[in-house]
């Protein structure tokens, strides 16, 4: 009997997940997609996935573009794989279909290799932008067997050199995964596979009812409306048809991309990683908002009634604990908390390894200040409290945005924690060196009682 997924059981107990959300800098032209050090990357893929391993986590997350082939196949070799009722989902640098085949002759006798067939006619593309289940289960005669399914890419992202819409293979599946009871649901998207849902409703239904939902990117601007209207369309639905979370996974900000003949191009970009939640799993409660904050995960709450926690922007291995999406026992069970972050691990480059940092991460705000010395000084205490959620509501009280009730100082009512549509971040302790989104307020005017 296949060994079912410890994510996919609808249980009080919560699952562990690893994510990695890696910085470059990365290379992208018509032969490959993928990091521009490819041993520095690898070595950084490789020490994340020893570590998902080691820990046991049950659900482990690369981006886009990110683990290269002869990685997983290192893995596999040295017995370096998911657990029992543990799933990796990993997003592998660009992989032509002989780069495949070789893969799957190589492993195979150690890893069931499953794809959708690649060897029909001749059509456009170099190759293929993939994403790897990699599990474990028993065959028919009770023996464990490791499997690795590959999933395609189903449709082209748009670059400023259209590198995709030439050299990109297209693959046609995207699988999900059931357990016996058929009552969870988690898949995963890739970049602008994204594009298609909002047009296919029945698939976009399928992938966010009572379901785990993961959206790998490597994306310079993953708010743009034609990646994120697929969120918004589930969000827009009836609560007891969107009870789903989606996790969205893209690498670091300010990504340096090189080309053919070493071409260098700065993003400037943001991060945009971030966990979405349905309006009754998620606390607003000082205690975890600020836990997770420590640990450089950031709350704001989507006006469609939606909780976005919204990972720091530079590299980073997240460790989380998540409650399920569904608890079929008894509902006093049912943990209303969402994911809480146990570790945040950074990249040693001496040991050449993650490492657990207990250091709270700067958000940018300590940067925000450094521009005004009378406003740092009247901040420092609150600073020296690391209290983001006191800094805040200081600055509702002191522009006049605080609403007049008893429970203005609340976080999902403080206007600084709203996110549109658009998804910016309006949090002043959350900025991470990127402007505040209304151009038209400085933040001295602001901590200066100014009327924006």
């Amino acid at each position: 009997m296949p060994t079912e997924l410890e994510v996919l059981a609808p249980t009080h107990q919560s699952y562990r997940g690893l994510l990695l959300q890696p910085s470059g800098p990365i290379f992208a032209d018509e032969r490959r997609i993928g990091h521009w050090l490819g041993s520095d990357g690898a070595l950084r893929c490789k020490r994340f996935l020893t570590l998902a391993a080691e820990r046991g986590n049950q659900l482990a997350v690369a981006p886009e573009y990110c683990v290269p082939i002869e990685t997983l196949e290192a893995c596999i070799f040295e017995e370096v794989f998911p657990q029992a009722r543990a799933i990796w989902i990993l997003g592998c640098e660009s992989l032509t279909p002989s780069a495949l085949k070789q893969f799957t002759a190589s492993v195979a006798g150690r890893c069931t290799v499953i794809h959708e067939p690649i060897d029909g006619p001749a059509v456009q593309g170099t190759y293929y932008d993939a994403v790897a289940y990699c599990f474990c289960t028993n065959d028919a005669t009770g023996n464990a067997r490791k499997v690795v399914i590959f999933q395609f890419k189903t449709g082209p992202s748009r670059d400023p050199h259209f590198l995709e819409n030439e050299h990109l293979k297209i693959g046609s599946v995207i699988y999900q995964f059931k357990n016996a009871d058929n009552l969870l649901g988690l898949s995963a998207i890739i970049c602008s596979d994204a594009f298609t849902l909002p047009q296919n409703r029945d698939l976009c239904r399928q992938l966010t009812d009572r379901a785990t939902l993961v959206h790998i990117q490597l994306n310079p601007n993953p708010r743009h409306l034609d990646y994120r209207q697929y969120r918004a369309d589930t969000f827009s639905k009836q609560p007891g048809l969107s009870n789903c979370d989606i996790i969205c996974l893209n690498w670091a900000r300010n990504i340096l991309q090189y080309g053919h003949g070493d071409e260098e191009e700065r993003w400037n970009n943001i991060g945009g990683s971030a966990w979405y939640l349905p309006h009754d799993r998620c606390s607003t409660h000082d205690e975890e908002v600020l836990r997770n904050d420590s640990r450089g995960l950031y709350y704001a709450l989507l006006e469609k009634r939606r909780h976005v926690l919204l990972f720091h922007y530079d590299e980073a291995v997240f460790e989380l604990t998540v409650p399920k999406v569904v608890n079929d026992g008894p509902a006093v069970q049912a943990n209303t908390i969402g994911p809480v972050v146990s570790a945040r691990l950074t990249w040693d480059s001496l040991n050449s390894g993650w490492q657990e940092d207990n250091n709270s991460p700067d958000a940018g705000f300590t940067e925000l200040l450094a521009g005004d010395p009378i406003v740092t000084e009247a901040f420092a205490p609150l600073l020296a409290a690391e209290d983001r959620l006191s800094i805040e509501r200081a600055i509702a009280l002191s522009s006049g945005q605080a609403e007049l009730n008893e429970s203005w100082h609340v976080v999902g009512k403080l206007e600084a924690f709203q996110m549109k549509p658009d998804e910016v971040v309006y949090r002043t302790t959350f900025c991470s060196g990127q402007p505040i989104p209304d151009t038209t307020l400085s933040f001295s005017s602001v901590t200066a009682g100014a009327n924006p």
